[in-house]
């Protein structure tokens, strides 16, 4: 392909200079040349098509680098930039020439200019041309735009909240709070139809003066008001300046000066059942309301009136749901008193002290709770509370020096019939007649007009009464309030039933740990009285049979073997009577060292080699690895496992197997020693570690030791923070594991 082909044009400066004012005068976008100092040199004809002047029309102390305006918009620091030298693109600018020329069109236009600068040979800038664009159509649109975007979140807004708003009030809060920002309204109020339909109150407002609010407070249905008119007409009142509104409203002129009114509307609120109310509008300016207007209130209205009316079935309902909060009320009182009473020190007067408070919050001016003497003759107050401090201060005194006898007045008539007494209206001098004489002066002075008095009453006995009383006659009690007081009564006497019952159990179960600590006193002093004499028995036997008092025969020396071998058998009793006192008392002490289950082991077998020679035993140990080192003290861990290897040899027929064996488990360690015998049954696994227990044990059967073996040693375990437990299969064998916490 061939280049692209130019016709040479001449070349010189007047062609170029021609040129440039062509493009200048035919060019379809406002453009002005200014010099260096900021003021126009040219105006082409687009500038003047777009401003409505010419540069004649502009003042010639103006300079575009002072504009107001254009300071005003802070477009000042970029406009010096182009005189600096750089080419600038301004934002969008709202401008208006008659603020700079009489001549001007007057016409507000949104422009966006493009500033570029002009030098000479030696770079100096000598002329900044300026070219606009006109984006007044656009700025235009979008700002509908976000008009119509701000109205339509306002409706949204507002139908959100007004779905949660329950009265009338937060209905018109909603409304205003919404409606006057989106439609530039200076003032706004939501009136109501009263059920009757005689009469407009405005049941929210803003922006009007204190007192016009109060004199259309309410105005009657029949009134000339542009409120009343629409609620009448069913339609829309709009009245788009002052003249409007005092041709058709006279009455409200007088208003004009403390509000300065301008436009008005007044729109009927309709629901399903109707139009319930109005909502009207002011603004400060005249106003020519345009379909969009209309159409923005009249969705907000419809949006009101349907909430209005759920408002007003909200307000129809909620007499018969204050009756149900009101059972809700009292359920709720009873499930606190039961949780409460529930919670409370197993002590009756911590139960009593409870009842009363949570009655005097429900039903009381005064609250006396009464329980019967032990010896059934007296009412004893125990409990007395009175809104009054110092008056609750002088009926106790009045209570503790005046016993109540279960035959006096309403509680002792409560007390003998186990029915409550309900007094709802009574004068006080009348009822003070049924009261003990000694309290009637009281009954009078502090007004008593309305009583409740309810036995307290557990598994059939009557425990005591509940005496409520209230002086306000304008509140007397109901049988709502009998019912409460007899649940929570009912309730009360459970708890203090069960207070008592705790309370001879604990004294009971310390009567025995008493006697428990005696018994381990006394086995520990006998064990003691006991030791001493067998010591001695010892001591003669081996002075006999080291022949120092003669020489003796083999049939005497047998003789003493046998008194050697009762007396240390009667030493090992007496040691586990005095190791199973110490456990039981709590008085059992332990080393914590550090024992290496290696070495320990390699202790026991020598301790039981002639029981288990005598019966052919085979002993089996595991060895233990150096790691498994447990915590606790040495030598009881050997007395427990001891006693387990004594068990297992006398469980284990001749010939069988005994097998020791030790591991680790986490934090923990284990020995584990395993019989051949005959197993333990499942319903006496748990039975042998209980004090005095052996299987198989009976007069005609009967087995060396006291049986306390298992239960010292389950203690010695325990003592040291682990356990001990058996694992049996009949016929098969046992295997009883000591666990002891694994030393780090």
């Amino acid at each position: 392909m061939s280049a692209p082909q130019h016709r040479e044009a001449p070349a010189g400066p007047a062609i170029a200079e021609q040129l440039a004012r062509a493009l200048f005068d035919q060019s379809p976008f406002s453009t002005v040349i200014y010099d260096a100092e900021g003021r126009p040199l040219a105006l082409n004809a687009a500038f003047t098509t777009l401003w409505g002047a010419r540069l004649e029309d502009v003042p010639p102390n103006y300079t575009v680098l002072d504009d107001p305006q254009l300071e005003s918009q802070g477009v000042i620091p970029a406009i010096r930039r182009a005189f600096d030298g750089e080419v600038v693109n301004t934002p969008p600018v709202r401008y208006s020439m008659a603020e700079v020329s009489v001549r001007g069109s007057g016409r507000t236009v949104w422009t966006q200019g493009h500033f570029h600068p002009l030098r000479d040979a030696s770079g100096r800038v000598t002329h900044v041309v300026l070219t606009h664009v006109d984006i007044t159509e656009r700025m235009l649109a979008e700002q509908e735009l976000r008009h119509a975007v701000g109205r339509l979140e306002a409706l949204q807004r507002a139908t959100s909240e007004l779905s949660a708003a329950l009265t009338p009030r937060e209905v018109a809060d909603v409304v205003v709070r919404n409606g006057l920002p989106a439609l530039g309204a200076a003032r706004g109020a939501v009136a109501m139809l009263d059920p009757e339909g005689r009469q407009l109150e405005i049941v929210g407002a803003a922006g009007y003066q204190t007192e016009a609010l109060a004199r259309f407070r309410r105005v009657p249905i029949d009134e000339p008001f542009p409120l009343t008119d629409a609620v009448r007409s069913g339609t829309s009142i709009l009245l788009p300046n002052a003249d409007a509104r005092a041709a058709r409203y006279r009455s409200l002129e007088e208003l004009r000066a403390d509000n300065g009114m301008g436009a008005m509307a007044a729109i009927p609120l309709r629901a399903a059942s109707g139009v319930v109310g109005a909502l009207g509008l002011n603004w400060s300016e005249p106003r020519d309301f345009t379909p969009d207007d209309v159409a923005f209130i009249e969705a907000l209205a419809q949006q009101c009136g349907q909430a209005l009316d759920r408002a007003r079935l909200y307000e129809d309902e909620r007499r018969a749901r204050a009756e149900a909060r009101a059972a809700a009320d009292r359920l709720q009182t009873v499930a606190d008193a039961s949780r409460a009473l529930t919670e409370q020190p197993l002590e009756p007067l911590a139960v009593v002290r409870a009842l009363t408070d949570i009655l005097m919050r429900r039903v009381g001016d005064q609250c006396v709770v009464r329980l019967v003497s032990e010896d059934g003759e007296w009412l004893d107050a125990v409990a007395v509370r009175h809104t009054n401090p110092e008056t609750q201060t002088l009926l106790r005194s009045l209570f503790d020096t005046d016993r109540y006898h279960v035959g006096d007045g309403i509680a002792g008539q409560v007390f003998r019939t186990g029915e409550a007494v309900f007094i709802p209206v009574a004068d006080p001098a009348s009822l003070a007649q049924n009261l003990k004489r000694a309290y009637r002066p009281w009954a009078e002075r502090l007004g008593m007009r309305s009583v409740v008095c309810v036995p307290l009453r557990a598994r059939d006995a009557t425990l005591g009464t509940i005496f409520m009383a209230r002086a306000d006659g304008d509140r007397p009690y109901t049988r709502d309030d009998l019912a409460l007081v007899s649940d929570v009564a009912t309730r009360a006497a459970l708890a203090i039933e069960r207070a008592r019952l705790y309370a001879a159990e604990r004294h009971a179960r310390a009567a025995a740990e008493e006697a428990n600590r005696a018994k381990g006193d006394f086995l520990a002093a006998m064990s003691h009285e006991l030791r001493t004499p067998l010591n001695g028995i010892g001591g003669y036997v081996e002075l006999l049979e080291m022949e120092l008092r003669g020489p003796i025969s083999a049939q005497q020396r047998e003789d003493l073997g046998r008194i050697r071998r009762n007396q240390q058998h009667l030493l090992t009793l007496i040691d586990d009577v005095l190791s199973f006192a110490r456990v039981e008392a709590g008085r059992l002490e332990v080393q914590e060292t550090r024992v290496p289950l290696g070495e320990m082991l390699q202790r026991l077998a020598p301790m039981v080699l002639p029981q288990l020679q005598a019966k052919r035993i085979r002993y089996v140990e595991q060895a233990c690895t150096d790691s498994l080192v447990a915590l606790g003290d040495g030598d009881r861990i050997i007395q427990i496992c001891v006693n387990l290897l004594t068990n297992a040899i006398k469980a284990t027929p001749d010939g069988g197997t005994i097998r020791v064996a030790c591991e680790g488990a986490g934090d923990r360690v284990r020995i584990r020693v395993s019989d051949t015998g005959h197993g333990i049954p499942p319903d006496k696994r748990e039975a042998i570690f209980t004090p005095f227990t052996q299987l198989g044990r009976s007069l005609s059967n009967p087995r060396g030791g006291a049986g306390l073996g298992l239960s010292i040693s389950r203690g010695l375990a325990e003592a040291m923070g682990g356990e001990l437990a058996v694992e049996s299969e009949e016929g098969r064998g046992s295997t009883f594991t000591l666990t002891l916490r694994r030393a780090s």
